[in-house]
């Protein structure tokens, strides 16, 4: 059977590779949002394609987490999505990007 570890212990269980493969990934995330950034920047298709599937993503999770959960944090992140959508949507004109 398996200890269940208490959330605020978790983090003094984990070993020094564990740390080091997480940081990897975040590096790893890191690089695809600035590679996302800049060609979002540059007006490439494919990118406001990928900033718009996350956004939804991220919208649908919000909204299920404020019909779960609740609390602010959820509806931030509502807005922020809802913003988001609404610039990929409507502020960039749609003829700029190739």
């Amino acid at each position: 059977m398996t200890e269940v570890i208490p959330e605020n212990d978790y983090f003094s269980q984990m070993s020094t590779s564990d740390f080091s493969l997480w940081g990897v990934i975040l590096l790893v995330v890191v690089a695809l949002e600035g590679w996302l950034a800049l060609a979002l920047f540059q007006r490439t298709r494919i990118a406001r394609i990928i900033a718009i599937t996350f956004s939804v993503i991220g919208l649908i999770w919000s909204i299920y987490g404020l019909t779960e959960y609740t609390g602010l944090f959820n509806a931030f992140f509502l807005i922020v999505h809802s913003y988001f959508l609404w610039i990929l949507f409507y502020r960039y004109n749609r003829t700029s990007f190739v």
